[in-house]
């Protein structure tokens, strides 16, 4: 009993996060292999229900982001989807975590939803994936890519950075009953 009046307690109590905005120039980008045999491919309409092998998530949500121009790269490992890495091209992004939308301006994009899984971290999945995003966006001309991160998500981080992305800068949000509210950001 004691726990649960714990937990709904911390539900309700405001916490402050930490969201690191980082950019890729596209100017240099390393070659990254990954540890196990899989291949990355373009997630279609008729498809979309695979994308359960890894997350089970609303399935209209991510038909409507399709239908906007957005790409989702899956990674294939044998038959099974094991990732997925949604990047949106146009519009306005919403970076949940900071309560915040950002305009993507031309020949940008923004890396978003990202999902590898438990089983198959470790083996450079994810920086395979995003090497070959950031390859695909310099040769159809894009000037940079964004992607944003959790601050205490030290892996993630550190792969992001070891592939040549930058701090942009940080937004710490006000996290009230699972909303976000911006405070201010830090370059």
């Amino acid at each position: 009993m004691l726990y649960s009046i714990r937990r709904r307690f911390r539900l309700i109590l405001p916490k402050i996060n930490k969201e690191v905005v980082y950019y890729h120039d596209l100017n240099f980008i390393p070659a990254v292999n990954v540890k196990i045999n899989a291949r990355i491919e373009n997630l279609n309409i008729a498809d979309i229900d695979r994308i359960h092998e890894v997350k089970f998530l609303n399935i209209e949500r991510l038909r409507n982001r399709l239908e906007r121009g957005d790409k989702c790269y899956v990674t294939i490992y044998g038959d099974k989807v094991i990732s997925y890495h949604w990047v949106q091209f146009s519009g306005e992004h919403f970076v949940q975590q900071a309560g915040k939308y950002m305009n993507i301006n031309y020949l940008e994009c923004y890396i978003y939803h990202v999902r590898v899984l438990d089983k198959f971290r470790g083996n450079r999945v994810n920086s395979y994936v995003y090497s070959k995003i950031l390859e695909e966006c310099r040769s159809n001309g894009f000037h940079k890519v964004w992607i944003y991160t959790n601050f205490k998500n030290i892996p993630n981080r550190k792969g992001l950075e070891n592939l040549g992305f930058k701090i942009d800068h940080i937004i710490y949000s006000l996290n009230l009953n699972t909303r976000y509210y911006q405070l201010f950001k830090i370059k």
